[in-house]
Parts: structure tokens; C-alpha cells; sequence
């Protein structure tokens, strides 16, 4: 051991020591702890060792006695951890903050907080440092496995969209599929509270609690107590609480409610019992919200007396009728069959969120309501009459003479005794789960007909194995079927075992009504509203519906025209989100994961409308395919397509249609993947004309932001396009266009790129830091064969090019004018066009320079110049005509000046004639 009294130390000080590795739980049982109530080290021995060298702090201040800790080194011997730690015998005490790296372990187990953070009154509090973070955050993303490895790392495979870790110890080195990242959703945004080394959770004891969210308790098997009110039982003091849920029947599932001794209970969700002690109670059964007679009972049969006191009491008669007594002249009655023509319910607010029978005495339905209830009783299906509540068809004996082994022949009888001609809605009600087959040899299972509604909200449907036909159709081969109205359900179309058929297809119909209806796994499309092209049909209204892993589209339109659709997701169908052939409005529909997002072969308009991560291009248009015209985007985002093959296709791409406007519309990949897989352009326009753009954006795309090819009296105003890889916006062979007021900012090629442009007028904007840490391209620039265009109020800074550009002799007749630009390396505007105009900018551009000598002897020199073009020559003011003497002083020729000026020359004249010959620099700027 070294003592030390006084040390300077300029550099480093170094103990090197031999240390004995210790395994994670050696470092915590060497910590003290509680045994034997006796606060000590917990290992034999006692203390952490420290090594062969270590650093003592020594207190020898008098009176004090010698008091002394020590820093040291812990080496752990697990391997698998970040080592060495430091560690000291005594304790820590840090004034300000202190963070960890690791984990915090403490065996004395408190933790003890102060005020807030932030200042005094901040209440104290545990923050989750990463809950803005994704579960898989700073993970890389590769399409192959990663060159180097070491053990539990993880990547992101890109083709199948799994996690993969690495596992090389204890077996042959191998990544180990974790499965799809969709199973890591989420953020670190969730406090756990778990035991030691251990997923058990720990238990927590407080006070009040406030939750801002869900609350949720789970707990198998055991009693969550609350203590509530001052009904405390003193003769039970083994259970303090006064209400409690506790399962009742833990083998079915159920909890009760209720105080000590007398529970509710609620076993399973046909039965609902309620309980005040072994002889009193009764119990309520429903089956697929539809009362059954056998259903009916009661707990004491004896006294067929239910819940109330004296002769006010609620009476269970018997399994037919429900009699309500306040006294003799005030009652209510609901029966199953009996009349009561006496009997009334009197209340002052009734509130019935949904009637699926009648009793015949208390509500009746009108017929115009729910005319038959389908249903599956045990192994055979049942149509229930609407008005009288009895069997219509089907069932154990085939009511009515229909079999009720298959849900198909039940369900077609009970279309079929819909009450004819009529000039209302009548509903089928369809509850529970329901197989259904093809109807004899037709390709459907369900049609109905004119003024008939389906009511599924209490159902899901499925296509039986092997039927190849459509689920529901709407179909007329006289005149349009109008009307119809099928709401709510799920429809599986079981296309592992079917090769054909649509979930729902509608066939020369009108004015239907498709609503909160889920279409899933059809071999075919999941809604199609179709029909024949001499037939007028459409004015449908398809709300809220859902359309996912079809074989073909989510939605088709076909010979149905200016159809209504609200709220629709289609997601992961194998082709087509939206197949739009006929002009049709689209309001907040959503397609994602499909092959294609939006395909509209007809004029129509898309409000809010989202395209998200589609294999090809996210909205398509093309009037070589389909005769469209005529097209409105507003509120439209397209994001993060072309997931089939990255730079190939586009978040809009538009061919061959006049009259498209955009508004306020967005095209952009991943913001935080901005390196694919990507979109092409963010909107790719060809062969069209007079397209308007408003306050549109592109951003991050891989090629250019905006590309307008081929396309006549176009404008693009107050649109912003960012940190593309291609040029912010790109003009080609384009008439009388015009870009005004725009943003394009840090894209890698140009801001602005027009190529063989005819009566281009770029106004106003702004185009700065393009083409960075390049002078390849520039802010605004004009190629090929342009001819009379202007640039005018336009500000370009820090590109890496030139800030303005005409590249082309081929450019003729353009002007860049009031235009305010930087100075980069290769300077400020770039004039290589044929009679073009470059004035009023603000950066002392030059319009016209150049270099003369005047002779030894002589003191003026006359100088030729151009300024506009040979047919309107302009003069220049003498006063924004600027000269430099290169190789004689100033002082030696005396005054300078410029006279004689015309549009064709200017002379400079100094005082004193040079004896050697004088090189002049001179330049006009305006």
C-alpha cells in the first residue's frame, strides 16, 4: 500500500490490480442485506473484495476517529455484460444527476424522491426516457443477413418483414427467425414492475390511483377486492371489503359482484344469475339475443316468487310471460303468447338500442321492420317470424317445408315470403355464425331483391369449401333493383377452398346502401358493383366498409356510375385497392398493402383519400386504358409505394387526361426510411393537359418530385418539393405553362429543371440548396430547345451549380429579371441561350461584359456592345456602365469617364494618354 499526502497528477493515474471475476449473483449476495434481521454482507466473508490495488479516502480530521472507503474494481465473469464496473464498500452520494447505463439494483429496497425536475412545485415523478421510441427502433434494415455478427444481435429482413437475432453459443451459429416486426408494435411507453431475474410481475401497494387511460386487471382464478362504504362485518374480519369481483365458477370463466357472502354472478354469456341466498334468486338466459321459452326459469318454483317485497314484488310466472306489479290497478305485462290488454308500462324515459323480437303484446313490430330473424339452433338453422316470434322455416322438423340442415334454403324461403310489390324496406336480420352454400346451381349463395335489407350486425358469414360463387348478390335482369340495404357483419369468403366468387356483388342495381360491412378472404373481389354496359346503374352508397385479403380487388366499379364511398379501407388484397372504371366520389377510402392503390379509368373525384405502402404506383390514371377526364384530388396522400420494387413506380401517375386538379395534396415515402423502398415521383403527369397543382408537397421520392411531360397550359402554384433524389420539379416539352410562388429546396439535382419548354413562366418562389457539394446542377435552369420563357422574382441561393441557368444555345427569346441569387463557385446566373435578357437581378449580376485595349498614345477608346438582341437593341445607362484599367494605375491616366452612348457603343476617355497600351475590363449591369 502507497500513501499519498499531497499528489499532482497532469496526466492520468493508474492501479493496476489482479481482481477475481464475480458472476451477477456473487456481486449481489456480496452486497449487504438483510439476514437474520441482522443488516450484513450476504456472503460468507462478508463485503465486496476489492483486488489487489484499490483507492482509499481516508478521513483523519480529530475527534473523528479514522474513517475510510475505498474505490476498487468488480470484474463480472458472465461475459455477456459491459465490464469492468467500479465499485466502493461505502456509500455514494451525487449532487446532481446520475445515470446508468445498465441496471439499478438496491437491496435495502427504497426509493426515495424529492421534488420535481423542473422546479420547486414540479411534482416527482418516473419518466420513460425512450417512450417516444419504437419497440424496434435503431435496428438496421437489410435484405440480407448482416457481413459481421456477434451474439443476440438483430437486423430486419426487407423481403419478408421479420426480425432475425443471432444465437451462436451452446449450438451451430444461426439467425433465428423472431418472426413478423408486425408482432413489435408499439412504444416504450409502458412501466413494468417485474420480480428479480424473473417475468413474474411484482405486486404494488398505494394509494389513490388516477389512470388517463384503460385500466386494466388481470388476474386468473383469484378475487379482485374493493373496499368501499362502512360495511364492514365485524363477525367476518378475515374479509374487509364490502364489494368485490371474485369468479364464482372459475372453470367457466365468470365473475361476480357484489358484497360478502351474497354475489352476483355471471358465468358464461347465456346466463345471467343473481343471488341474495340459497332460496332466493332467480336467473335470466338469453340465446343470440333471442328469448327462447326453455330459457325461462326460475330459482324457487315453489313460490314462483322473484325479487321485491309484500304484494309489490316482480313475479316470474312461468316460462311464457314476465308480469311487473305495482298493484292491482297498475301493472305491465311482456309475453311470449298471451294477450294482455290490461296491462301497460309506464316510465318516463325508454331507451331501446336494438328490438330483434316481438311479443305480440308489449311492441309490435310493423312489418316494414325486421320480418324474419336467421338463425342457427344447435345443429339446424331457423327463420323466427318478426311479428309473432314462432318458427317460419327450417329447424329440427323443416318448418314450412325447408330443411334447416344448410343456412341457404332457410334464408332464400324466408326472401321469398317478404311481402310482394311493396313500397317500403323490409329486414332480414342474420345472428350468430352462419355457413352458407351455393343456391342450387346459381353462382350465389344470397340474392335478394328490390326494397330488402340485410341486417348482419349480429352475424359473420362464411363460404362453405368448394362453392365458387358470390356470398351476396343484388341482382336484376329487368329493371334496377333499388334500395337494398345490407349493414354491418363480417363476410369470409374461405378462399384457401374456393377459386371463384365475390364477397358482395352488386348487378344492375340503384340507390343501394352497402354499410359498416367487412369483406374478407374472398377467392374473388370483395365488393363489386358491376352490371351490364347498355343498363344504367349506380347512385350507391358503400360507408364504412372494409375490404381485406381478397384474391382480387378490394372494391370494383364497373357500369355503375356516380357511386358514394365513405370511410372504406381496402387493405392486402392481391390486386387492386380501388378499381374505379366508371366516374364515381371517393370520401376519406383508405388502400394499403394492396398491388396497386387507387386504379381510375373514369372521371372521378377523391376527397382525403390515402394510398400507403402499395407494391406499385399508389393513384393511377390513364385514359389509354379507360376514358377518363376530368379528375379531382383533394386532400390526397400518397405514401411510401412502390414497396415491389423501389424508384419504379409513383405516388400519383397520371397519363393522358385533360382537366386534373390537385389540392393540397402529399407524396412522400417514409419519413423515417427515407431510403426506400420508395417512390418513383411523387407525381408523374404525361400527355396532359391544363393540370392544376395547389399547395401540393413532394418530398424524400427517389427520382424527381413533380415530372410534367408532353403537357399544354399546366400550372403548379404555392407547391413545396424537398429532398428528392432527382430534381424538385421537372418541365419537359411543355406549352405555356407556368410554375408560381413554389418551394423546391435541398433535392439533389435541380430546384427547377425545364427541358424544351415553349411560353414557361417561372414566378416568384424559392429554389435554394440544390445540387449541395456539386455544381452539376443548379437552382433554376432552362435546356434544350426553350424558347420565350421567363424567369422572373425568383430567389435561388447557395445551390452548387450556378443560382440560374440557360444552358442551351438552343434557348431564345427567355429573360431572367428581378430575380435575387447568391455567388457559388461557378457563379451567379449562367446566360448561354440566343437573344435572352438577364436584368434588374439582385446580386450584381452582369448582363453584358467584356475586354478591350486601347493603343499606346491614344486617351479613348470607342467600345461596341449588345444589349437585348439584334431586332431591340437597348441602351444602356451610362451610369450602370462599370470599367477596370488592368495594368495601368488610375493615377497615371487621371480622370476616367463614358460618353457618347447609343445602343450600339460607348466610348471611355481619360484625362491622360497612357505610354504603354491599356488592358479594360468593362461590363453592364442592370
Amino acid at each position: 500500500m502507497t500513501d499519498f499526502t499531497d499528489v499532482n497528477i497532469s496526466n492520468q493515474l493508474k492501479l493496476h490490480c489482479e481482481v477475481d471475476p464475480k458472476s451477477k449473483q456473487d456481486i449481489v449476495n456480496a452486497i449487504w442485506g438483510w439476514q437474520n434481521g441482522i443488516w450484513q454482507p450476504l456472503q460468507q466473508g462478508g463485503g465486496l473484495t476489492f483486488g489487489d490495488s484499490f483507492l482509499t479516502l481516508k478521513d483523519t480530521t480529530v475527534g473523528n476517529g479514522e474513517k475510510e472507503a475505498q474505490l476498487f474494481l468488480i470484474i463480472q465473469q458472465d461475459g455477456d455484460e459491459i465490464e469492468p464496473l467500479v465499485g466502493t464498500n461505502k456509500g455514494l452520494v451525487v449532487q446532481k444527476d446520475f445515470a446508468a447505463g445498465g441496471f439499478l439494483s438496491s437491496n435495502q429496497g427504497m426509493l426515495s424522491l424529492g421534488s420535481g425536475l423542473n422546479w420547486q412545485c414540479d411534482r416527482p415523478k418516473i419518466v420513460l426516457g425512450h417512450s417516444g421510441r419504437p419497440i424496434l427502433y435503431n435496428i438496421e434494415e437489410r435484405s440480407s443477413e448482416p457481413p459481421t455478427h456477434q451474439q443476440l444481435q438483430l437486423y430486419i429482413n426487407t423481403n419478408d418483414d421479420h426480425l432475425y437475432e443471432y444465437h451462436e453459443e451452446g449450438q451451430e451459429p444461426h439467425w433465428h427467425d423472431k418472426g413478423n416486426i408486425s408482432n413489435y408494435s408499439g412504444n416504450f411507453d409502458t412501466l413494468y414492475l417485474k420480480k428479480f431475474f424473473s417475468e413474474d410481475p411484482a405486486h404494488l401497494d398505494l394509494g389513490d390511483l388516477t389512470a388517463h387511460g384503460k385500466l386494466m386487471l388481470k388476474s386468473t382464478n383469484s378475487v379482485f377486492a374493493v373496499a368501499a362504504g362502512d360495511n364492514f362485518d365485524p363477525q367476518h374480519p378475515e374479509d374487509p371489503f364490502d364489494t368485490y369481483l371474485i369468479p364464482q365458477n372459475p372453470s367457466e370463466g365468470g365473475l361476480g359482484l357484489g358484497s360478502y357472502g351474497h354475489p352476483f354472478e355471471w358465468i358464461n354469456i347465456k346466463h345471467l344469475f343473481l343471488h341474495a341466498d340459497e332460496t332466493h334468486a332467480a336467473a335470466l338466459s338469453v340465446d343470440h339475443g333471442v328469448i327462447n321459452e326453455e330459457d325461462y326459469y326460475y330459482i324457487n318454483p315453489s313460490s314462483n316468487t322473484g325479487l321485491g317485497s309484500d304484494d309489490h314484488h316482480f313475479k316470474w310466472v312461468d316460462t311464457d310471460a314476465v308480469f311487473v306489479y305495482a298493484d292491482n290497478d297498475h301493472a305491465a305485462q311482456l309475453t311470449a303468447g298471451y294477450d294482455a290488454p290490461n296491462a301497460y308500462l309506464t316510465t318516463p324515459r325508454l331507451k331501446v338500442n336494438e328490438i330483434t323480437t316481438n311479443d305480440g303484446s308489449g311492441f309490435t313490430f310493423s312489418e316494414k321492420g325486421i320480418a324474419f330473424i336467421i338463425r342457427k339452433k344447435g345443429n339446424y338453422y331457423e327463420a323466427i317470424n318478426g311479428s309473432s316470434g314462432d318458427l317460419a322455416f327450417g329447424g329440427a322438423d323443416a318448418k314450412g317445408g325447408v330443411s334447416g340442415t344448410y343456412a341457404t334454403p332457410v334464408i332464400k324461403a324466408a326472401i321469398n315470403a317478404l311481402t310482394p310489390d311493396r313500397d317500403y324496406l323490409q329486414w332480414i336480420k342474420l345472428v350468430g355464425h352462419i355457413t352458407l352454400t351455393k343456391d342450387g346451381a346459381n353462382d350465389y349463395c344470397i340474392k335478394i331483391t328490390e326494397l330488402t335489407g340485410l341486417d348482419l350486425t349480429s352475424a359473420s358469414l362464411t363460404l362453405e369449401n368448394s362453392q365458387n360463387c358470390d356470398m351476396i348478390r343484388i341482382e336484376s335482369t329487368g329493371n334496377p333493383q333499388e334500395h337494398c340495404w345490407i349493414k354491418g357483419g363480417i363476410i369470409e369468403g374461405n378462399k384457401t377452398n374456393n377459386t371463384t366468387g365475390d364477397g358482395i356483388k352488386v348487378w344492375n342495381g340503384s340507390h343501394n346502401i352497402l354499410e359498416e360491412v367487412t369483406v374478407r378472404n374472398c377467392a374473388g373481389h370483395g365488393i363489386r358493383l358491376t352490371g351490364d354496359a347498355a343498363a344504367w346503374a349506380g347512385l350507391h352508397r358503400v360507408l364504412d366498409c372494409r375490404s381485406y385479403f381478397n384474391g382480387g380487388c378490394g372494391f370494383v366499379t364497373n357500369n355503375q356510375s356516380d357511386d358514394f364511398f365513405l370511410n372504406c379501407i381496402s387493405q392486402s388484397n392481391l390486386s387492386y385497392g380501388f378499381w374505379l372504371l366508371y366516374p364515381q366520389q371517393l370520401y376519406r377510402c383508405h388502400s394499403i398493402y394492396n398491388a396497386a392503390g387507387f386504379n381510375i379509368q373514369s372521371h372521378c373525384h377523391l376527397v382525403e383519400c390515402y394510398a400507403d405502402t402499395n407494391h406499385r404506383h399508389g393513384f393511377y390514371a390513364d385514359s389509354a386504358v379507360g376514358t377518363v377526364y376530368q379528375l379531382w384530388f383533394n386532400n390526397c396522400y400518397a405514401y411510401r409505394n412502390s414497396q415491389q420494387t423501389t424508384n419504379t413506380y409513383d405516388g400519383f401517375h397520371i397519363e393522358n387526361i385533360n382537366d386534373v386538379q390537385f389540392v393540397n395534396c402529399r407524396s412522400k415515402p417514409s419519413i423515417t426510411d427515407p431510403d426506400g423502398p420508395n417512390q418513383r415521383y411523387g407525381y408523374y403527369i404525361n400527355g396532359c393537359d391544363n393540370v392544376s397543382f395547389s399547395n401540393c408537397m413532394a418530398q424524400y421520392n427517389d427520382n424527381h418530385g413533380f415530372f410534367i411531360s408532353n403537357s399544354e397550359y399546366s400550372s403548379v402554384t404555392g407547391c413545396q418539393s424537398r429532398q428528392n433524389k432527382g430534381h424538385g420539379y421537372r418541365l419537359e416539352n411543355t406549352v405555356g405553362c407556368a410554375v408560381t410562388g413554389c418551394i423546391g429546396t435541398s433535392n439533389t439535382m435541380n430546384g427547377l429543371s425545364a427541358y424544351i419548354c415553349t411560353d414557361l413562366s417561372i414566378t416568384g418562389g424559392s429554389y435554394n440548396y440544390n445540387s449541395v457539394g456539386t455544381t452539376t446542377y443548379h437552382g433554376v435552369s432552362l435546356n434544350g430547345d426553350s424558347n420565350n420563357c421567363a424567369i422572373n422574382g425568383v430567389t435561388a441561393r447557395e445551390n452548387g451549380g450556378y443560382q440560374i441557368a440557360i444552358l442551351a444555345a438552343a434557348c431564345d427569346n427567355c429573360v431572367i429579371e428581378g430575380c435575387t441569387t447568391s455567388v457559388s463557385t461557378v457563379g451567379s446566373i449562367s446566360n448561354s441561350g440566343t437573344d435572352c435578357i438577364v436584368r434588374n437581378n439582385r446580386g450584381y449580376v452582369t448582363e453584358v461584359s467584356g475586354t478591350v485595349t486601347m493603343l499606346n498614345g491614344n486617351n479613348y477608346i470607342e467600345v461596341p456592345y449588345l444589349l437585348g438582341d439584334t431586332l431591340h437593341r437597348l441602351t444602356a445607362p451610362s451610369g450602370k456602365i462599370h470599367w477596370t484599367f488592368r495594368n495601368v494605375p488610375l493615377t497615371e491616366l487621371g480622370d476616367t469617364w463614358v460618353q457618347d452612348v447609343d445602343n450600339d457603343s460607348f466610348t471611355i476617355r481619360v484625362r491622360n494618354a497612357p505610354n504603354v497600351d491599356v488592358s479594360i475590363g468593362w461590363e453592364i449591369r442592370l
